[in-house]
């Protein structure tokens, strides 16, 4: 199933993806500050997952850690895709916790160590293979592409990008058994884009405050969001889909305020990831619509 922009949107007229990396502050601010920029945002929601893990603690209180996950289909195969370093994270907690841990992804109890697919030393991105079925349960949707067209166009400076994830100053337990998980979606342009990482600096002065959503407040730490994806919104003929430019990498904690992806073309059409070597290059170009 390929996702694209629900057809009840109404898109202002004339907007294309290309025509929306060129536009002035001031345009941009009516384009997205209204409807078509809110359902963005729902609609990059719906590819967003948390990945967490909940362990008995040696104190007695149950801990819970969490980052971020989202799910590529390539040619009917289905994957979960992570941040290496927050599958770390979880093979720690185990380490200290033996069988006293679960993991899950969404509502979804998940072995992750048993549907491992790929990973690359020096690369901060993990696969596992997931059926379609489990992501019914979770109640997400993939992001769907072809080996024929995969790995897809990389992000340009300047491209509208939207990133989405969990950070963890938004967990909140509801009572013992419930435990709430804040998302956190922003739209900035992508500030650079190497072959081994794409930076997408929050320039609080473009923010756009999009259907009464508040801005995040100065210095907080949106650690968590590690593992979500980069997301560039892009047009062909009038209909809309969502790209993926990366997998979050580094969060913003302080005064460090600026996310860094790694670029989808490490992953590989099998779903394996691939190290640098074995990357293919992918060289920014101005055309967003194909």
């Amino acid at each position: 199933m390929i996702v694209h922009l629900p057809k009840s949107t109404e898109v202002p007229t004339g907007i294309t993806a290309a025509g929306l990396n060129s536009l002035s502050r001031e345009q941009t601010i009516s384009v997205l500050g209204g409807q078509f920029g809110k359902c963005l945002i729902e609609w990059a929601a719906n590819h967003v997952s948390p990945f967490w893990w909940i362990r008995q603690s040696p104190l007695g209180p149950m801990v819970c850690n969490n980052g971020s996950s989202f799910f590529l289909e390539i040619d009917d195969r289905l994957f979960a895709v992570t941040a290496s370093h927050v599958y770390s994270g979880f093979l720690r907690g185990k380490e200290i916790s033996g069988r006293n841990i679960k993991c899950k992804i969404g509502n979804l109890d998940f072995d992750p160590i048993a549907r491992l697919r790929g990973h690359s030393v020096g690369v901060d991105i993990v696969t596992f293979d997931i059926s379609k079925e489990e992501l019914e349960v979770i109640g997400k949707q993939a992001i769907v592409s072809t080996s024929a067209l995969w790995p897809p166009p990389h992000p340009f400076t300047g491209q509208t990008a939207m990133v989405a994830g969990f950070p963890g100053e938004g967990r909140l337990w509801l009572n013992q058994q419930s435990i709430s998980f804040g998302l956190y979606i922003g739209r900035q342009p992508v500030g650079t884009a190497s072959d081994h990482s794409i930076t997408c600096p929050l320039e609080r002065e473009h923010w756009i405050e999009v259907g009464g959503l508040r801005s995040m407040p100065e210095g907080s730490d949106l650690g968590g969001i590690s593992g979500g994806p980069l997301l560039l919104p892009m047009e062909a003929n009038g209909v809309w889909s969502l790209s993926l430019g990366g997998v979050i990498s580094e969060a913003p904690a302080g005064l460090i305020e600026t996310i860094v992806s790694v670029p989808s073309h490490f992953i590989g059409r099998d779903g394996g990831v691939l190290d640098r070597r074995s990357a293919p290059v992918k060289f920014a170009v101005r055309a967003s619509e194909s």
